[in-house]
Parts: C-alpha cells; structure tokens; sequence
C-alpha cells in the first residue's frame, strides 16, 4: 500500500506545483481589460480648465487603482454635457482656439474629452458642416455628436 501512495503524494504535489506556476503565469496578463472609464464633467465654459484638470485627475487615480488590481483600462474619456450648455453666446466657430488649448490638455495625458451632442434639435445650421471638419483638423482627441432622430420628432430632416 505504502508503494502506491507515495508516488500518488508525488503526482499530486507535482499537479499542485504546477497549477500554481500556472497561476502565477496567469496573473501576469490582466484579469480583463477595461473598456472605458469616464468622468462626467460640468462645464461652465469652454475655457473652464479647473474642471477638463480634475476630470483628469480622477481618471489617473481610477486608472492606477484598477491597474494595481490587476486589470487593464483601454481608454480614460471625460463626458460634458451638451456643447451649447456652456457656449455662453460664442458662437461655434469663436470657441474652437478653446477646445484646442483643452485638447493639447487632455492629448498630453493620454484622455479623450466627448462633448456631446453639437446640435440636439431639429435645425439646420449652415456653418456647422465647416465648423466640424475644422474641429476635426484642429483636435486629436475631441469627439461630438448630432442628434439626426428623435422619438418625438421622428427623423430630423433639418439637421440632416
């Protein structure tokens, strides 16, 4: 009987052995990856920087304590509200030197900044084609939306 146990204690030690050699392989690669972690920030205009800078700030000590468990964040996003909440009268085309000075921000930190929907309603705005594409020229990591549907309104011809 004694023959016949100890190369079972042996065969499972080794198993044991190797099964945690196979944990610890494991741990070395992240548990999983993060999509996105985003911090939803108030503007109170365009040039509000203090906000884009604490919006950052949170989004380094989430990405460090997620990192230091263990997982891997793909992306650090800030979210404002709707770009027309904080205009404050300039127009679209007098606020773009600010959002590059904020994308210069947030680029230098690795960040993407989503200002949300550019036109929400059901309106035809004739200088927002060009003011998108110079938008797009100026910017690396600023995106925007356009609401082009609507549940109360159907699809918005206007805008679109």
């Amino acid at each position: 009987m004694k023959k016949i146990l100890w190369p079972l204690v042996v065969f499972i030690l080794l198993l044991k052995i190797d099964a945690q050699g196979q944990y610890e392989e494991n741990h070395s690669k992240p548990l999983f990856r993060i999509r996105t972690i985003t911090a939803g920030v108030n503007l109170r205009s365009v040039f509000d920087l203090e906000a884009i800078e604490t919006g950052m700030a949170f989004l380094d000590r989430a990405n460090k304590e997620f990192e230091a468990a263990g997982y891997e964040v793909q992306t650090l996003r800030i979210a404002t509200q709707p770009l027309n909440e904080y205009l404050n009268d300039h127009s679209l085309n007098a606020v773009i030197p600010a959002l590059t000075t904020i994308d210069q921000l947030i680029t230098s930190k690795n960040v993407v900044l989503s200002i949300g929907p550019v036109i929400a309603g059901d309106k035809y705005d004739p200088e927002f084609s060009s003011w998108a594409a110079d938008l797009i020229r100026e910017t690396n990591n600023i995106s925007f939306s356009v609401f082009v549907a609507s549940e109360n309104l159907g699809i918005h011809s206007q805008t679109v």
